[in-house]
């Protein structure tokens, strides 16, 4: 259990190093350019296939997880606004006084404070909230309602797009920053060239990924089954495809039985990487997050078998 929150430790600082948040940063703005472009080019169409497909859900499921992703899509908002205000009047005072390299955590750690005060307030008054949207919904017109279903779905479509997109860029980039994260940390361990199934192993894992995602797609309809069954499907991509980019370059041909005893923490560091995806722009640091912990867990344990 220490290696596991080591490793949780170890990648949280990790990511806010300058060098590191500047490569995460240029990662995402990449994926978010090319999303945000699909979207503006193709959102026409988004919107009518999600209109077709809510047109064979019953209306009381479509008031509901309308209510659902509304609510959702209002805690992002006010995540980031939170995040903005606090960072505006409070950290930029004080900002020149810090070391450039504490600036990375200090932005980080205001957007988890923000994400976790507006989270205590959704788990005590999410009900409320929920059924207040709810409550809107049925008193508007059912196109209404349908159209503005389509729209949050169009941008829950292009949000997913943009955490697959991210989780495939840091696998394919892995051996980039794992080698540096290496020589500056610990230069003269033992590491292996990641070996060439690294590439069709990801595109492997993304292509289960959208398949699924289409097979579980009518369960986003159901309220409660809608979020558990999206972030198992997030930890479950993060966990097969990173991991295995780790283990390629601390392991010597690694197999799935080198990897089976540590299932339940690599588990673990795909769900506290996840957390990333529930808030905008910080979600591009998850996938990068979860790589490093996996990383240094199997290093430790690595190490502790020699």
């Amino acid at each position: 259990m220490q290696d596991f929150f080591d490793s949780i430790i170890f990648a949280y600082d990790q990511i806010t190093k300058v060098h590191m948040m500047r490569f995460i940063v240029a990662v995402g703005f990449f994926v978010f350019a090319l999303w945000g472009t699909v979207g503006y080019i193709f959102w026409n169409d988004i919107v009518r296939i999600s209109s077709d497909l809510i047109e064979l859900v019953p209306f009381s499921f479509i008031k509901e997880n309308t209510a659902t992703l509304a609510s959702g899509f209002i805690y992002m908002q006010v995540v980031l606004i939170t995040f903005a205000l606090i960072y505006m009047f409070v950290i930029n005072l004080y900002m020149g006084k810090l070391k450039e390299s504490m600036g990375g955590f200090i932005s980080l750690s205001v957007v988890f404070f923000s994400a976790t005060l507006w989270g205590i307030v959704w788990f005590d008054k999410g009900d409320f909230i929920h059924a207040q949207l709810a409550k809107l919904f049925t008193w508007l017109p059912f196109e209404t309602v349908e159209k503005t279903l389509a729209y949050l779905l169009g941008f829950y479509l292009i949000y997913t797009m943009i955490i697959v997109t991210t989780t495939v860029m840091a696998s394919l980039l892995s051996k980039k920053y794992l080698f540096q994260i290496k020589d500056q940390e610990f230069p003269y361990d033992l590491v292996y060239e990641e070996n060439k199934k690294v590439f069709l192993y990801t595109l492997r894992d993304m292509g289960i990924y959208l398949v699924a995602s289409v097979l579980i797609f009518p369960l986003l309809f159901i309220p409660g089954v809608n979020v558990f069954s999206q972030i198992v499907l997030w930890v479950w991509f993060a966990k097969d495809t990173l991991m295995f980019d780790s283990a390629t370059i601390l392991l010597d041909e690694p197999t799935k039985d080198d990897l089976k005893n540590y299932r339940g923490a690599i588990w673990g560091i795909g769900m506290v990487g996840s957390l990333f995806n529930f808030i905008p722009v910080m979600n591009i640091f998850g996938p990068f997050f979860s790589e490093v912990a996996m990383f240094y867990y199997l290093k430790q344990k690595r190490d502790n078998h020699l």
